[in-house]
């Protein structure tokens, strides 16, 4: 996020640093500081899929030293979910079983339930689809002998969906190429 604290309309001296406090809630309760000497900061890491509640003073010294303004407005920023990463089968892997290990990576924080895992015979997932439903935090599957293996000889496309509190985010799609 970026923070930017002068105005036009404002005469005052310049400040020699600034005090950015951001937290999940509108209260600031159990918040985090950051001091910073310019008027814009690099990005602050946040986690996805939560809401920040953030407001900045300034201050007369460095380091937030001396005396200092009133806090700014509250602002609000919401952070998105990042999409899952599919890993394996890897992009263009061939001769895989028809009963593969899917496996992928998600920055997990608790506010989704579940995964769509989603293999199709073509790349808009409308030819051959088949969905299996996986429950967070975990992120591999692999096709069970209950269920149909998937057909020899085939090329696939297969993704992963994150469903939770959010609208679902969807990771980019790879293919693979089953053995004969």
């Amino acid at each position: 996020m970026a923070v930017t604290t002068t105005s036009p309309v404002t005469t005052y001296p310049a400040a020699g640093s600034y005090e950015v406090e951001y937290a999940t809630n509108a209260g600031f309760i159990n918040s985090t500081s950051v001091v910073v000497t310019a008027t814009q900061t690099l990005p602050i890491t946040l986690s996805p899929g939560r809401t920040y509640y953030w407001h900045v003073r300034s201050w007369s010294g460095a380091g937030a030293s001396g005396t200092h303004s009133a806090w700014s407005l509250v602002r609000m920023i919401k952070v998105k979910f990042v999409a899952p990463t599919p890993t394996l089968p890897a992009a263009g892997a061939t001769d895989v079983l028809v009963r593969p290990t899917f496996t992928w990576s998600a920055a997990g924080n608790g506010l989704w339930t579940n995964f769509t895992l989603q293999v199709a015979t073509n790349d808009k997932f409308t030819t051959g689809l088949r969905s299996f439903t996986i429950n967070a935090p975990t992120t591999t599957y692999t096709i069970p002998a209950t269920l149909p293996a998937l057909a020899a000889n085939t090329k696939y496309y297969w993704r992963v969906k994150i469903n939770g509190l959010y609208i679902p985010i969807v990771s980019t799609s790879q293919s693979f190429t089953t053995a004969p």
